[in-house]
């Protein structure tokens, strides 16, 4: 059997498997609204998401752990810039 899962229901799995805090929920947010972009059939697992992506607060926390600027690793891998300043990077 297959749903269509509206962001409410993803956001509700998430914090079922205690995740939110993971990639907040404006991250989460992002993803879902990508992830529909990108391919809508995708099965919905977020626990394999949530190993996909990494999270960090903004552009600064990025460099300082990675050396590396947010614009240097959009050409290396999918980045979300989050209107918050947060930024997702799609593991690589």
């Amino acid at each position: 059997m297959k749903i269509t899962l509206t962001e409410q229901h993803f956001i509700y799995m998430v914090e079922q498997h205690g995740l939110l805090k993971q990639l907040t929920r404006e991250g989460w947010s992002a993803l879902f609204d990508w992830y529909e972009r990108v391919n809508p059939y995708i099965e919905a697992d977020v626990i394999a998401m949530c190993c996909d992506w990494a999270y960090y607060a903004d552009g600064n926390e990025l460099h300082k752990e990675h050396d590396i600027t947010v614009e240097e690793l959009q050409d290396r891998t999918t980045v979300i810039v989050l209107p918050n300043g947060g930024v997702l990077v799609n593991n690589y």
